[in-house]
């Protein structure tokens, strides 16, 4: 009976987890599922064949420009997806990012009007979007990017949301007198030696680059290092910076090996900008220097140079020594041969004088 009971528990008890089971595994299945089904894509509108990669729009200050994006669902669901645009910007990476759209713009997220705020998609549906871009009336001459974004937010793990945006660049040229430019800033180089006496280091090279223009544009940068003089120069060619808008810095840092510890050495910085239709500008240089000493050779020199001085005064203390020596035995010689001298003058005078002296003549 007893037994009977047990196994019943124990059936029940499987039966339970079972159930747990067969709920949970589902409810992530469908989960995983219904987010590969989320599939969108976005593209300019408009009769341009092909689609142009995206808005090059050209404005006066004052003018307003129409145009349109194309958004499809792709999935197999309908789709409710925001809609906004924005300013851009770029990341740290080197990409063009826009802000978010509870963020502030100023510029072209700023400008462009769309009729709805939100767009709803059935499963392969593709729907043109209408917008109008107004320049204001007192905008400077020059270039601003921003973009159209689309958006769709859902909650992920662990009670955050996830924000998945997709979009269409939007470059506007404000016309007026274009005046392009940049600068070198805040140019370091820092030496790190090696312990190999007779080897090289590597210099770590970094430089701020602004665009203190009013055009975007690209740059290629071009470092040597040196030694004293333009002694046992290295040099390195790096890649092209990433595009910078106006007023935008990046921060470069580049890794020079080979460079030889010369006591000093110095960075020569080119950049040569460039604008998007490819036209190249004058390039702009910067220069910075440090101290490149070869510590572990100066030690070793030091050592050479103090067994040195040591051997010479250990030397010299020992011929001292060897000419007092010297100068002791040749003096006691002296002496002794003075004293001989002495010796044989008195005996000299002794056998001089006579022996005795014979009484004086009587008559």
């Amino acid at each position: 009976m007893r037994r009977s009971w047990q196994a019943a528990a124990i059936a029940m008890f499987t039966a339970a987890l079972l159930a747990l089971g067969g709920a949970l595994i589902p409810t992530v299945a469908v989960a995983s599922e219904s987010s590969q089904d989320v599939m969108w894509g976005v593209n300019t509108g408009g009769d341009s064949n092909p689609p142009r990669d995206n808005f090059t729009l050209t404005a006066e200050p004052g003018e307003t420009l129409a145009d349109s994006m194309l958004v499809s669902n792709r999935g197999t669901a309908p789709l409710t997806l925001s809609i906004y645009a924005a300013d851009g910007f770029t990341t740290e990476s080197g990409q063009l990012d826009v802000l978010k759209a509870d963020e502030t713009s100023v510029g072209v997220g700023a400008w462009v009007r769309l009729d709805e705020p939100a767009l709803v998609l059935d499963p392969q549906e593709t729907v043109e979007v209408p917008f109008t871009l107004t320049v204001p009336d007192d905008t400077e001459p020059g270039d601003y990017a921003g973009a159209l974004v689309t958006s769709l937010t859902s909650a992920g793990s662990g009670g955050f949301s996830v924000d998945r945006r997709l979009g269409v660049r939007i470059y506007l040229q404000v016309a007026g007198t274009l005046t392009p430019s940049v600068t070198i800033d805040n140019a370091q180089v820092v030496y790190d030696g090696t312990v190999n006496p007779v080897g090289r280091g590597t210099a770590s090279v970094t430089f701020e680059v602004t665009n203190t223009g009013n055009a975007r544009l690209s740059a290629s940068h071009h470092v040597s290092v040196s030694g004293p003089g333009g002694l046992l120069a290295t040099a390195v060619v790096t890649d092209e910076l990433p595009e910078l808008l106006p007023g935008e810095s990046w921060t470069a840092q580049v890794l020079v090996d080979d460079v030889a510890p010369t006591f000093a050495v110095t960075a020569d910085i080119n950049v040569s900008p460039t604008l998007p239709d490819g036209t190249e500008l004058d390039s702009v240089a910067a220069t910075s220097s440090t101290v490149a000493i070869p510590w572990t050779l100066l030690g070793i020199l030091v050592v050479l140079i103090g067994l040195l001085v040591w051997w010479i005064v250990h030397r010299a203390r020992i011929r001292k020594s060897a000419r007092s020596s010297s100068a002791d035995e040749s003096g006691g010689d002296e002496a002794n041969d003075a004293q001989d001298t002495v010796a044989r003058a008195e005996t000299a005078d002794v056998l001089a004088e006579p022996v005795g002296s014979a009484p004086p003549p009587t008559n």
